[in-house]
C-alpha cells in the first residue's frame, strides 16, 4: 500500500490539514479551527457533533455500549514570531518534497487531521 503524502488514500486528509494550517488559531482564538473540525466531522457522517461553552469540539459515534475510546487534541498554536524567519508562509500549508509546511502541521493539527 502506498502511504506516501501523495497517495490518493491520503489526499482528503492532506487537504483538510492544509485548511487547518491555513487557519490561525492562537490560544483563546480557536473558533475558526473548531468550525472546520465540526464541518469535517459532519461531512464524514458523525451524527452528534457540537462545540461546548469552552470552545471544545465534542463528537460521539456509536451507542455508548462497550469500550469507550477518547481522542483528545488541542487546536491552538503559538504565534509564528518573525514571519521572515520561516522558509514558507507559516499559514500557507505549502507542500514541498512530500512535506507539508506550516504552523501546527507537526504539532496537533496534523494529529487532528
Amino acid at each position: 500500500m502506498d502511504w506516501s503524502l501523495s497517495s490518493s488514500l491520503n489526499m482528503e486528509m492532506i487537504q483538510f490539514l492544509r485548511r487547518l494550517v491555513q487557519t490561525p488559531s492562537l490560544s483563546t482564538q480557536e473558533g475558526a479551527v473548531a468550525a472546520l473540525v465540526v464541518a469535517e466531522m459532519q461531512r464524514l457522517g458523525l451524527p452528534d457533533v457540537r462545540v461546548d461553552p469552552m470552545g471544545n469540539v465534542i463528537a460521539r459515534l456509536g451507542t455508548g455500549e462497550g469500550p469507550t475510546l477518547l481522542f483528545d487534541a488541542h487546536m491552538d498554536t503559538v504565534d509564528v514570531g518573525e514571519q521572515a524567519s520561516w522558509r514558507h508562509d507559516p499559514y500557507g500549508g505549502v507542500i514541498e518534497d512530500d512535506i507539508l509546511y506550516g504552523r501546527g502541521a507537526a504539532d496537533m493539527k496534523g494529529a487532528i487531521a
